[in-house]
């Protein structure tokens, strides 16, 4: 069975002749969909094309709550399509809501809420994918 390195990488195990820790092909794919998903496109100099455009809508309150989710919705789509070639029928879905953050000395915030579900199917083992995130936005943290 094949095994794969767990993120985020620890460079120095590695230089240090140590093992790393290792996921499953399951625990790989949404590792690496957990980076695609928080990676901002042109982040990773050495593959710009790496990462997810809805960072590019973190701040915008000009559009509407279902044009920002559906804008959204397809840049992640079209980000695992693009750099996850171990899914086929790549799906995306996603629940925006606002959600009130009390911080310890600055009060209460609200922030965005995603609520994403996204998947597909393994095509090394034709074997269904599901994967689910919360992430807050404006600006990023998550859960």
């Amino acid at each position: 069975m094949e095994k794969y390195y767990t993120l985020p990488i620890q460079p120095r195990l590695l230089t240090d002749g140590k093992e790393h820790p290792k996921a499953t092909l399951k625990e790989s794919i949404a590792h690496f969909l957990h980076l695609i998903l928080t990676t901002h496109l042109g982040e990773c100099k050495f593959q710009p094309e790496l990462g997810c455009s809805i960072w590019e809508s973190d701040f915008d309150i000009v559009v509407s709550a279902g044009m920002l989710k559906d804008k959204m919705q397809n840049a992640l789509r079209e980000a695992l399509i693009k750099n996850e070639n171990r899914l086929s029928n790549a799906r995306v879905e996603m629940k925006l809501s606002q959600e009130e953050i009390v911080v310890k000395g600055s009060g209460i915030r609200i922030k965005r809420k995603l609520e994403i579900k996204a998947g597909g199917i393994i095509v090394k083992t034709n074997e269904r994918f599901d994967f689910h995130e919360r992430i807050y936005i404006g600006p990023i943290s998550y859960d």
